[in-house]
């Protein structure tokens, strides 16, 4: 069986390189915040991750795109199995006995590739209907089925890859915000104050450049679905909306809804600016942190590496997604730069959204640090979307 090697990839080594570190402190740090049997897990799903790695890596590009819309319809049923088989009341999961596998984490790169391959087969391709109806019922399906099992967190993350790759496409920000403005009006429509102020400022992204029936639709749409938010609110379930009253008021009910994101900021915060003794047992341990080899990785890192620690793993994922973006502005095949951009995206958004959730910047959502959280699913998928793009740009 053919193996990898840094000799055989001219391109794309530096971006291997920074992910074996990532995986390398994860390991360090799920064996502080969950011990020797987390550890020796992940281990097992890094090493399973690295065939896979490696068998996608070695497999024809073309392949890959020309299937893409069987791994994407693979992705779509395997989504509505988990609803139909899964036991919980979280319906993320399916049971394969010797791990639980996350359908949504493959859809998320099956999705990628796909979407990719059809805009780039679109011959002309601007804002209008008749090119933007498909990719964005293509990108509703797999989000309205992960909001059914309810995971709010990883259903959002189809909606930003499409503004990423709707960009590298062609679309100017401004037709993009008037494409996403129904879903910002509805999120703004939690409070009438700020939901004016973005009714405001939509009336001089509308009728800027644009037809006056044209701006008035925008306006009419977006009413819509700001009235729309307590319809909505009301079908959430309890849980999620604790989570977005957490976000919005944390210091409500800090010793129940709050709990979790409070304790996170002082974990971080106890890291101060070099870390504490490794003598010192971390928040934890002590039960203060839920889910802190999962979720809630990065209070132990900081607790344990402080301030600098955090600039050095923003620094390694900054470098990570540069080379990415390099990688995809400098291609010379299109559907290739679409879906090196879309697995940028699913980084990106993963990172900043783990991020800005334990340090209370956003609501708490149950998204994972790539490559340093705990997780079968989640760092297997890594690994994936690492051969994918190693694959892509060294044949390209």
């Amino acid at each position: 069986m053919p193996v990898i090697s840094l000799k055989m990839l001219p391109k794309g080594k530096g971006l291997l390189i920074i992910a074996i570190i990532l995986i390398s402190i994860g390991f360090w740090v799920i064996y502080l915040a969950g011990g020797k049997n987390f550890l020796f897990r992940q281990v097992l799903f890094f090493l399973l991750g690295i065939g896979l790695l490696i068998m996608v890596s070695r497999i024809n590009p073309k392949i890959i795109f020309d299937l893409s819309f069987y791994w994407y319809l693979l992705s779509v049923i395997s989504l509505i199995l988990v609803l139909l088989v899964s036991k919980n009341s979280a319906k993320r999961w399916i049971n394969l006995y010797f791990f639980s596998f996350q359908p949504s984490e493959f859809a998320k790169i099956t999705y990628v590739i796909f979407l990719a391959y059809f805009l780039a087969n679109l011959k002309k391709f601007d804002f209008h209907i008749k090119n933007l109806f498909l990719p964005v019922l293509l990108t509703l399906i797999p989000t309205f089925l992960i909001l059914l099992e309810p995971d709010l967190g990883s259903a959002f993350i189809f909606l930003f890859i499409l503004a990423i790759l709707l960009y590298f496409r062609g679309l100017s920000f401004s037709q993009i915000f008037i494409l996403y403005s129904p879903l910002f009006s509805f999120i703004f429509g939690f409070s009438l104050f700020t939901w004016i102020i973005y009714f405001l400022f939509l009336i001089l992204i509308a009728f800027r450049k644009n037809t006056i029936f044209y701006g008035f639709g925008v306006l009419a749409v977006n009413s819509f679905f700001g009235l729309l938010n307590p319809i909505i609110w009301q079908s959430l379930k309890d849980y999620q909306k604790q989570r977005i009253i957490a976000f919005l008021a944390p210091y409500l009910d800090p010793k129940g809804i709050s709990w979790s994101s409070i304790q996170a900021q002082i974990a971080i915060g106890s890291g101060r600016l070099w870390g504490k003794s490794f003598s010192h047992p971390p928040l934890s341990k002590l039960d203060f942190i839920p889910n802190p080899h999962t979720d809630f990785i990065f209070t132990t890192y900081s607790e344990k590496f402080g301030f600098i620690g955090f600039i050095i793993l923003i620094f390694l994922y900054f470098l990570f997604l540069y080379q990415i973006y390099q990688c995809a502005t400098r291609s010379n095949d299109l559907k290739t730069q679409l879906a090196l951009a879309g697995f940028g995206g699913i980084f990106l958004y993963h990172i900043f959204v783990n991020l800005g959730m334990v340090s209370g910047i956003l609501p708490v959502t149950g998204l994972t640090l790539p490559f340093i959280s705990y997780g079968g699913s989640s760092l297997i998928g890594n690994l994936i979307t690492i051969g994918l793009i190693l694959n892509f740009i060294n044949q390209d």
